[in-house]
């Protein structure tokens, strides 16, 4: 009876050791899967997919950025002095900042099958009273006329008779190079003769009555864009390799044929020489002699074409996430883009981005094009450095240090270069083409980092890097931007003029009118706190499960380990003696345990 308690005692111990044992195994295959698996890196992963529903398609739709526009004008403040001639420079003063803020919604989304998403993005902006300087409305400012500096310099160029109509006509309407206006007016529209006349002379080409900087800058009209999404990029890159196998299958058929070709020649030759060979020799052959087997046999064996299952795409320019088309067009034709392959790059649009989305991890040497249609051209950005803001990490961009450099050398800006295939000075960027034909041309801020004979020909200029440079903030990952600082100056080109004078103090100079920074300063909150979590504090989290659940099963398996050899794998006379010299402890331990066994089993005899 006691003998067969004790074992009985002895088995359920073994069972629960075995029990528990197999539970802590439980637990680290639990850790290693949560390891392997990374269910939080799915997670992430699924919500990060341009799909209705996900995180990042909420926030691509209607951005959660606070985006501002501050703009700052030159207020020319020796406008007398300069046309009369007694000052030699025109001097301005930066008036500013007036702020807005900008909303953005992209709408009507639609996917497609080749893995695009088409949408159209509507922007309106709001003036913002408490981050500006003074009110627009009331402000006044003194600002070169736009239209008639513009029209002088455009009829100079057709001929000598337009110039003298243009100026007659400038003249009638008594028209004034320098006007004043409030700020307003001068941003968002003014009554001008001028541009009343243009416009009911060519309404199809004029289609505004009132002439505003910020109004034609922001008057963006109805655009549809097409993204290419990442289904989109293994779409084509299928689609290349498919056409890489046909071209190596053509060349090999080709080989094939060349190879056939030369083989039969090379035959017919042999037979040739062999005939005459036989005519002119007296050379008695036998029989069973093969006359021509000196021919060199021909071997129409041709390798076959292999081809390599595995094989890597090239490399496309188009990556995921950038513009496919605008407006069903893979390129802008004022800068002479046309559906062929003979495109200098600065005319496709194809593989830029609207600044919205950018690739998910992205690397730090990769070159991306943004093109906004205010802006008229694509912008090169090139990363700067890595640096947190508000703890989550950040790839910086800058704007290209090339940006506004244009060469008729260079393909990537030849197409920014005028007909008669003259550039503009280093660090202006020719628009003239997507407005109005106005000499129209983009600059950093103060003319920062552009030919220095720019800053010779105006007063009030004092460029700075912190000031004026842009930059961007991204978030690797999510390949969205977390701070955005674009600096863009708008300045006139004005060019020989004829027939007025007051024009002509303005021949070749070229006028800064305003400089506009979109800022997102901070991401909102909410935001903030979804980005901190996700890549930050979940992280740690995981790992931290993951390690607290390897110690735990694997603390499981040792003491389970231990306890089984001890005191249920040993013969009772050596459970005491193998481990005595070893393990003192262990020892202690052993006495207590045996001791409290034998109590147990006295009272188990008793009863």
């Amino acid at each position: 009876m006691t003998q067969n308690n004790t074992k009985a005692i002895l088995s359920q111990h073994k069972i629960s050791l075995i029990k528990y044992g197999i539970s802590s195994l439980i637990v680290i295959i639990t850790s290693c899967a949560i390891a392997i698996i990374d269910p939080l890196e799915r997670i992430i992963e699924s919500q990060l997919q341009v799909r209705p529903g996900t995180y990042l398609y909420n926030v691509w739709e209607k951005p959660p950025l606070e985006v501002f526009l501050k703009v700052y004008i030159f207020n020319i403040t020796n406008s007398e002095e300069f046309l009369n001639g007694s000052d030699k420079k025109l001097k301005v003063e930066e008036v500013g900042p007036y702020v807005y803020q900008e909303f953005l919604i992209n709408d009507n989304a639609t996917f497609h099958e080749n893995g695009t998403m088409s949408y159209v993005p509507k922007r309106h902006c709001v003036f913002v009273p408490e981050r500006s300087i003074g009110d627009p409305k009331k402000d006044f400012i003194l600002a070169p006329n736009l239209v008639v500096l513009a029209a002088s310099t455009a009829s100079a160029k057709l001929s000598t008779y337009a110039a003298f109509g243009v100026s007659m006509l400038i003249k009638t309407m008594n028209a004034k190079p320098i006007i004043r206006l409030t700020v307003d007016e001068f941003m968002w529209g003014y009554d001008d003769n001028l541009v009343k006349l243009a416009n009911n002379i060519v309404p199809n080409f004029i289609t505004f009555e009132r002439l505003g900087i910020l109004d034609r800058l922001f008057d963006e009209g109805h655009n549809v864009v097409s993204m290419i999404l990442p289904e989109g990029i293994e779409l084509l890159n299928r689609k290349k390799l498919q056409e890489e196998k046909e071209k190596h299958e053509l060349r090999m058929k080709e080989r094939q044929t060349m190879e056939t070709e030369e083989h039969v020649e090379t035959l017919e030759n042999s037979i040739a020489s062999a005939l005459v060979a036989e005519t002119a020799s007296d050379v008695e052959y036998d029989d069973d002699y093969d006359r021509f087997n000196e021919i060199p046999a021909m071997d129409l064996k041709v390798e076959e074409p292999k081809v390599i299952e595995d094989e890597k795409p090239v490399k496309e320019e188009v990556r995921e996430y950038s513009i496919d088309k605008w407006n069903g067009s893979p390129g802008l034709n004022v800068w002479g883009y046309n559906n062929t392959d003979n495109n200098h790059p600065c005319a496709v649009l194809q593989g830029a981005y609207d600044g919205t989305l950018f690739p998910k991890r992205f690397k730090k040497d990769d070159k991306f094009f943004i093109y906004r249609k205010a802006f008229c051209r694509k912008l090169a950005i090139h990363y700067s450095h890595t640096a947190k803001l508000d703890g989550i990490e950040a790839y910086w961009f800058k704007l290209a240090d090339n940006a506004f450099d244009d060469k008729i050398d260079d393909p990537e800006t030849i197409c920014y270069c005028s007909g008669e295939k003259t550039c503009p000075k280093r660090g202006l960027g020719n628009i003239t083409p997507c407005y109005y034909n106005l000499p129209i041309a983009v600059s950093l801020p103060h003319y920062y980092n552009s030919d220095p004979s720019l800053l010779t020909e105006i007063d009030g200029l004092h460029p700075e890097k912190e000031k004026h440079e842009s930059v961007i903030a991204m978030q690797p990952r999510m390949g969205v931007p977390i701070k955005i600082t674009s600096r863009i100056q708008l300045n006139l080109m004005n060019g020989e003029t004829k027939f007025n004078t007051q024009v002509k103090r303005f021949d070749h100079l070229t006028v800064p009118i305003v400089w506009i920074e979109c800022a997102v300063e901070r991401l909102q909150f909410s935001l903030n706190i979804i980005l901190i979590t996700a890549f930050i504090i979940l992280p740690i989290m995981q790992k931290l499960i993951i390690y607290i659940l390897a110690f735990i099963g694997a603390a499981g398996i040792a003491l389970c380990a231990l306890k089984y050899f001890l005191f249920c794998d040993l013969p009772d006379n050596k459970k005491s003696i193998k481990y005595t010299a070893v393990f003192p402890y262990i020892k202690r331990e052993m006495a207590k345990f045996e001791e409290k066994e034998r109590d147990m089993l006295q009272r188990v005899d008793s009863v």
